[in-house]
């Protein structure tokens, strides 16, 4: 994914010349030894402007800037005091979006001072709202050189039909396209199905309008993208939105599977092979493609699907796989979505790996974890209660149980039989219903997280809609908490009784710890303490996803 056109010594007075071989992003390192150091940057024929300045005592300073296929030069000013001078064409790298926080909110906020910290420097567009309230923050990432369009909806969807006037207005009233600081916007969502077809058309005309009209030169239209290769209406949407000059978001969400070999078996399925039947149908579609990967990470809905697998291990093997498969070759962008189905780990996680793959180069994995978490055996009870130590309070109080769906309603995306078993306990006034098991291969230099979810089992079978926080509670003996939250959510899945407007409610509980050696003994209970139940005798609760992983500290 990145090219390297220039690598030399910072002379001064000095003169350089690179070639940039598309259309596209290009990457300025000026790495100093304690002088200051100004780079001016002349396209071929056009007057040289201010690209980079490293001030005295400043090691480097770098920046992202869209040019045009051709020749530049470099030119140092007289002032000069030795370093290095690195240029690359790199991809589009795009955030998405701000300000989307998290809907687990103890995770955020986002914000932009959140992002000055872990993902700017690693990115060169943002998608964003359009709001005007975040003009200061577009304002100072433009003088950056970066990106920002504004994300939209695809009018007609719910609709039998649509007009292309009526798309058109949509469109070229969001801010993404009136706006002239703005670059564009990114239409959610295309595919192919009944609830699309005969509709291209409209859409189309529309697109032709924003790309014909004077009043938005030089504005992008990203239309986000099913795998449409395989409709002749869909796909020459696609084809003309190329044609017009235009990019368009990929969308690949793709769920953890149950082992390393059948990870990269589906990854060459669904990223790969489905990239060469888009060559196959379209001229110029990597060159063209922005692959759109999913980070959903925490509820309402999560590609994180199976607890024996590191989540951040498997997001780092689909980036590794665009950068080592040759259908990639050329390939436009990056992105993934979205950020308010993300938990805070994952948006760091996210940062560091467009650093290493996309502004480094870099081709081997970043993360040094096996695939296969280590630490605890059967952790969504799909083996009954094997690995656990079960404590009933009384006789029947505690067994493991299965409701076709229930994984579904947590939010696992897509859905199948994943999370539909668990650990049914009905509380007593006696003594908590405890299950506990040694989480084992740790290692006491890192720290780890904790998660897990609990529902009201008579909710789930009786079909109610209830949100309430579950009185239960947890132990790591071995081992310091170092932060901890319980969140109630609605989920987003329809099932049965549960819709939009009748939702069923969960419990997503979260901490990160710190083992003082290489085990460390983790006990549930349905009660909130030792000697306090905390919650109403008699309730049933459901527990499972116990995940243990390590965490990005």
């Amino acid at each position: 994914m990145v090219q390297e056109l220039l690598d030399a010594t910072v002379l001064r007075n000095a003169t350089y010349s690179f070639l940039n071989p598309r259309d596209g992003w290009v990457y300025f390192r000026v790495e100093g030894n304690g002088g200051r150091v100004v780079l001016q940057l002349q396209p071929q024929g056009q007057e040289a402007r201010e690209a980079l300045r490293l001030e005295e005592g400043e090691p480097s300073v770098e920046t992202m800037r869209l040019l045009g296929k051709g020749v530049y030069q470099l030119h140092t000013l007289p002032d000069v005091d030795g370093g290095r001078v690195l240029v690359r064409a790199v991809p589009e790298i795009i955030f998405c979006k701000f300000q989307y926080d998290p809907h687990v909110p103890q995770f955020g906020p986002y914000d932009w001072e959140y992002l000055r910290r872990h993902m700017l420097s690693n990115v060169n567009t943002i998608v964003g709202s359009g709001d005007s309230s975040h003009r200061p923050m577009v304002e100072e990432w433009k003088q950056r050189g970066g990106r920002w369009i504004v994300e939209c909806p695809v009018p007609g969807l719910r609709d039998e039909s649509v007009s292309a006037e009526a798309a058109y207005h949509e469109w070229a009233s969001n801010p993404g396209i009136k706006d002239d600081l703005l670059d564009g916007i990114i239409a959610d969502e295309f595919g192919t199905g009944p609830r699309y077809r005969g509709k291209y058309k409209a859409w189309l005309e529309a697109m032709r309008r924003i790309a014909r009209s004077d009043s938005v030169t030089g504005k992008v239209f990203y239309p986000y993208c099913g795998s449409m290769y395989e409709e002749d209406e869909a796909s020459r949407f696609v084809e003309e939105a190329i044609a017009l000059g235009f990019k368009f978001a990929w969308e690949r969400y793709l769920k953890e599977q149950p082992d390393e070999d059948s990870a990269r078996s589906f990854l060459e399925q669904k990223l790969a092979s489905e990239c060469r039947a888009w060559k196959k149908r379209i001229e110029g579609a990597v060159e063209n493609m922005i692959v759109c990967l999913g980070c959903f990470s925490a509820p309402p809905e999560t590609l994180d699907t199976n607890p024996s697998v590191d989540w951040k291990v498997y997001v780092d093997m689909q980036f590794n796989h665009i950068a080592n498969s040759p259908e990639f070759e050329g390939l436009y962008g990056v992105m993934e979505y979205t950020s308010g189905y993300a938990d805070d780990e994952t948006i760091r996680w996210i940062g560091r790996l467009y650093r290493h793959y996309c502004i480094e180069g870099k081709k081997e994995m970043l993360s040094e974890d096996p695939y296969l978490l280590r630490h605890l055996e059967n952790p969504d009870f799909d083996r009954g209660a094997d690995g656990w130590d079960v404590h009933p309070a009384e006789s029947g109080t505690i067994e493991v149980r299965h409701v076709d769906g229930y994984g579904w309603l947590q939010g696992r995306y897509p859905r199948d039989r994943e999370g539909d078993n668990f650990l049914w306990t009905k509380r007593s006034s006696r003594a908590p219903n405890t299950f506990s098991q040694m989480v084992k291969a740790l290692d006491p230099s890192r720290v780890y997280s904790l998660r897990f979810y609990t529902a009201d089992y008579k909710d789930l079978v009786e079909g109610r809609s209830v949100q309430k926080m579950h009185a239960v509670s947890y132990e790591i003996a071995g081992a310091e908490i170092l932060n901890r939250f319980q969140h109630a959510y609605p989920s987003c899945h329809q099932l049965g009784p549960f819709t939009a407007e009748h939702r069923f409610w969960m419990n997503f509980h979260f901490a990160v710890f710190r083992p003082s050696g290489r085990e460390a003994l983790l006990t549930v209970s349905d009660w909130l303490g030792r000697d306090d139940p905390g919650g109403d005798v008699g309730q049933e609760l459901a527990f499972n996803f116990i995940q243990v992983q390590p965490y990005l500290d």
